[in-house]
C-alpha cells in the first residue's frame, strides 16, 4: 500500500466536515467576515459568487435551463420583469449551480478547513450536504442597509448604464435581493441555521465577532 496516497485520499473530499459556510443575500458583509476569519485562523477561502461567471459558461440548456437563459439575457431582460419571477429564478439558478459548487469544493485538500461564502449557499443545499447548524450562518441586510450600501459598489453603475430605465431596474434589483434574503432567512431558521440581520448598528468588527462566535471561532 502507498501510505502517502492513502493519507492524501483521506484528506480530499471532506469539506463537509472541515468547512464553514456564510450564506445569505448580497451586501450583508459575508465576504468581509469570511476573509477576516480566513486570515485569523489560516483557513482556505472560497468565494462561490466569484465563480459564477465560470459556472454560467459551463451551463447547458438541458441540465441548467435558468443558468443558460441568463447567459443570453441583456440587463434589461434580467431586471425589467416581475420581481416574484426573478426571485423564483434566483433560487433555481443556485440549485442548478450546486453540483458545480460541490465540484469546486471537492478540489480542496483539507485540513486546513475551508471557509466559504456566497448567496449560492441555500439552506436546503447545505442540509443535503450534511452541514450542521454550528458550521453555517446566514447574513441578511435590512432594506435600508441594502439600499444604501449597494449603491456604493462600483460595478452597479456599469450594469445600470446598460439599462434603458436605470432607476426602475435598480428598484427591481433591490426588491429581488431583499425578497431573496427574507425567504432565505426563513428557510434557514426552519432548518435550524442561525440568521444574522445586518442593519448597520454594529461595526464591521462587532459583526465579525458575532459570526465567529456562532461558528465556534475566535476573532481578535
Amino acid at each position: 500500500m502507498n501510505i502517502g496516497s492513502s493519507i492524501q485520499g483521506d484528506a480530499v473530499h471532506k469539506w463537509q466536515t472541515y468547512s464553514y459556510f456564510i450564506g445569505g443575500s448580497p451586501c450583508s458583509g459575508k465576504s468581509t467576515a469570511a476573509q477576516a476569519l480566513a486570515q485569523a485562523h489560516q483557513l482556505q477561502y472560497y468565494d462561490v459568487d466569484a465563480q459564477e461567471r465560470a459556472h454560467v459558461a459551463m451551463a447547458n440548456a438541458v441540465d441548467h435551463p435558468i443558468m443558460a437563459s441568463y447567459a443570453r439575457m441583456s440587463w434589461d431582460e434580467v431586471w425589467m420583469r416581475a420581481v416574484k419571477l426573478q426571485v423564483n429564478e434566483e433560487f433555481q439558478f443556485y440549485r442548478e449551480r450546486w453540483q458545480m459548487v460541490v465540484a469546486d469544493l471537492n478540489d480542496f485538500v483539507v485540513p486546513p478547513p475551508v471557509i466559504s461564502e456566497g448567496a449560492a449557499y441555500l439552506p436546503e443545499l447545505l442540509v443535503t450536504a450534511g452541514i450542521p447548524p454550528g458550521r453555517a450562518i446566514f447574513m441578511v441586510p435590512t432594506w435600508d442597509f441594502q439600499w444604501e450600501h449597494y449603491q456604493q459598489r462600483p460595478f452597479i453603475h456599469g450594469i445600470l448604464a446598460q439599462c434603458r430605465e436605470p432607476e426602475p431596474a435598480f428598484r427591481n434589483w433591490m426588491q429581488r435581493d431583499y425578497e431573496f434574503g427574507q425567504q432565505t432567512a426563513g428557510a434557514a431558521e426552519c432548518l435550524g441555521y442561525a440568521v444574522l440581520t445586518v442593519d448597520g448598528r454594529c461595526s464591521h468588527t462587532e459583526t465579525i465577532h458575532r459570526v465567529a462566535e456562532h461558528l465556534g471561532l475566535t476573532f481578535p
